[in-house]
């Protein structure tokens, strides 16, 4: 049986990784033709902090924000100017991880992350912020 949280995830990915267009009218959704120029596959990207390495987990937010558990990051996708950020990195400090698990954010952007080796969760606000 497929779970409520990997249908929202296979959802995101595909919106992530698929040009679609929502029809509001029809309220259908219709794959778009992507262009060369708008869109590079790879396996990662980026620097420190917004690559995707191993991902782990997502959690949507709120304000639309999509978080992805990425290696020893959380990478934060921002849908309305397809633009990236990040934080974290391997450690024992605060806003650190260690092999972290689980994502999840509540009602108002709080973003709380399951850092397993280092045995404990840690909270952020919905920008990163210890």
């Amino acid at each position: 049986m497929l779970t409520k949280k990997f249908l929202s995830t296979l959802i995101i990915l595909t919106c992530i990784l698929s040009p679609m267009s929502i029809n509001g009218s029809e309220r259908s959704i219709a794959q778009a033709e992507p262009r060369s120029e708008d869109y590079v596959f790879r396996r990662s990207w980026g620097g420190e902090g917004d690559q995707l390495s191993e991902p782990r987990d997502v959690a949507i937010g709120p304000d639309g924000r999509i978080y992805i558990l990425s290696g020893d990051y959380v990478v934060i996708f921002q849908p309305n100017d397809r633009t990236f950020t990040g934080f974290g990195g391997r450690g024992t400090g605060e806003g650190q991880f260690t092999r972290p698990f689980g994502i999840v954010v509540d009602g108002i952007g709080n973003v709380y992350v399951a850092d397993s080796e280092n045995n404990r969760v840690q909270k952020f606000s919905a920008d990163g912020d210890f």
